[in-house]
């Protein structure tokens, strides 16, 4: 159709043919591609009377259709467009000769928002100065540069630069406009105010589409240092930030017809059954994984979320460790091939190290996905759960504290918890490790690895009918789970933790 790249504009519509998409204040209308075409084709021609011929020429590509088809297609599009048979305001049947689009356009000859990157992608605007003190203003414009600086170490995050967002700066703008003008899926929007020595930041995360908040925040702090509550404030809105946009991410792939997923669709989706913590949902993520690395295999991310997967299924006694671990460690080691960079991929090599009994790489590992991205609230939790498995509980609780402020509402949240537990465990504080275990398991209560934590700690503390129920939830989740494959999969290097993890397992009555 020679209208191909052209967008037309009418009344609140935009119809983008290079794109193929409809757009109604600029939200997109899910149609046909056929209707598409039709209402393409009636909206090039304002005023003229296309006739039947000629649009199963342009629409049909010729073929033989019947009266009734091409009325159903009308139909649909006139019900795209807030139209009816009735009142024919936007297309009018022309009887005994064809159809007229009746509404003014303009148009231009290409489009005049650049399309959506092939990840997902985010502006930041600038933040708004809520203060009387001008001066604010350099405070006011940090904030959003920091952010966006540190949101460009999110590999799989498109970020739109500081100087092209500024160009907003004083301006009361409508996001979904911001976000069809810059070609992004997401804005973060916020304001600061300063009173006397008391400073509030509220952050705005909206979907740029639907124009929906997704994540919300505020952030309340003394000012003293101005850098240091700048830097704080930046991290802290970074490191919330990422599990969100996962978040959204995951519903909008559900939406998603299944023909339509790509690679980042399938690798979101299966993080989403990551989460679900169970036997059944990590095997539907491998699944995922593999059809993710079919549509692309030199995706990063999906070896190591697939390297990671087994890892933590080995660990629950759900994968046979003399295959699965060289698995993982091939999966680990092409996500570092595909990407050097990808913090991910450190984290799957935690868990091929904690599999190993290997404490010193479980460390590094931590250490150097936190250096990649210093906001992956995950990977400070996993460092200070590798401190706890080494023998030093004490120092993990920083880090594992450090991930909670960065995310208080991460996707993989209750790794907190377990993390938490694991050193209150190793510190010999039984009754705070059943603590954290419990509330781990309330959400996710197939996340098998917690319960025998919890049995274990149930069984130190001489709460004999708490632990014996532990050990009868573990044996439904996994009957074959015995006293030997718990020293097999113990996380624990040294041997006095891992004796009295085995002996809290054996005093529940796990079975030999």
């Amino acid at each position: 159709m020679t209208q191909a790249k052209r967008v037309i504009f009418f009344g609140d519509f935009e119809l983008d043919a290079g794109r193929g998409e409809l757009r109604r204040s600029g939200q997109s209308v899910r149609i046909e591609p056929r209707v598409f075409d039709l209402i393409a084709l009636l909206a090039s021609r304002p005023g003229e009377v296309v006739t039947r011929d000629e649009l199963i020429a342009a629409v049909w590509r010729g073929r033989i259709v019947s009266d009734s088809a091409i009325s159903t297609q009308i139909n649909a599009a006139r019900a795209a467009l807030g139209d009816d048979g009735a009142s024919q305001r936007v297309i009018r049947t022309i009887p005994r000769r064809g159809f007229r689009f009746e509404v003014d356009v303009s148009h231009s000859d290409s489009s005049p928002h650049p399309p959506l990157p092939d990840k997902p992608s985010l502006a930041v605007l600038p933040f708004v100065n809520m203060s009387s003190d001008p001066e604010q203003e350099y405070f006011a414009d940090g904030i959003s540069e920091d952010i966006i600086t540190e949101l460009c170490r999110i590999g799989w995050l498109f970020v739109i630069a500081h100087n092209t967002t500024l160009s907003y700066k004083g301006q009361s703008v409508d996001v979904r406009r911001v976000a069809r003008e810059l070609g992004v899926r997401y804005v973060l929007e916020g304001s600061v105010r300063k009173a006397g020595r008391r400073l509030r930041i509220n952050a705005l995360l909206v979907d740029g589409e639907s124009g929906k908040q997704i994540w919300a925040e505020k952030y309340d702090r003394e000012l003293e240092d101005v850098f240091e509550v700048q830097d704080e404030i930046t991290e802290s809105i970074a490191g919330a930030l990422e599990p969100r946009l996962a978040m959204a991410e995951s519903h909008r792939a559900r939406r998603k017809g299944v023909r339509s997923l790509d690679a980042w669709d399938l690798v979101i989706q299966a993080m989403a059954k990551i989460g679900e913590f169970s036997m059944s949902a990590s095997a539907e993520a491998i699944t995922l994984l593999d059809r993710a690395l079919e549509v692309d295999p030199t995706y990063a991310k999906a070896y190591s979320q697939k390297a990671w997967t087994i890892s933590w299924r080995t660990m629950q006694g759900w994968e046979d460790a003399e295959h699965s671990i060289p698995a993982a460690m091939e999966a680990a080691e092409s996500a570092l091939r595909f990407d050097p960079d990808d913090p991910w991929a450190f984290i799957a090599l935690f868990f091929v190290a904690a599999n190993r009994h290997d404490g010193p790489r479980m460390i590094s590992t931590a250490r150097r996905a936190i250096e990649l991205n210093p906001n992956f609230a995950l990977a400070h939790s996993f460092l200070g759960a590798a401190l706890a498995l080494t023998g030093n509980g004490a120092e993990a609780f920083q880090w594992i504290e450090k991930a909670r402020r960065l995310s208080p509402r991460d996707t993989f949240r209750i790794e907190f918890e377990v993390h938490a537990g694991i050193a209150h465990f190793q510190t010999g504080d039984y009754a705070h490790a059943a603590e954290f275990f419990s509330r781990a398991l309330e959400p996710k209560p197939d996340h098998l690895y917690p319960h025998l934590f919890l049995a274990a700690s149930c069984a130190h503390l001489g709460a004999s009918e708490d632990a014996r129920n532990q050990i009868d939830r573990i044996l439904r989740l996994a009957p074959e789970y015995s006293l030997a494959l718990a020293e097999e999969r113990c996380v624990f290097t040294g041997p006095d933790e891992k004796a009295r993890f085995l002996d809290g397992l054996r005093k529940a009555g796990l079975p030999e």
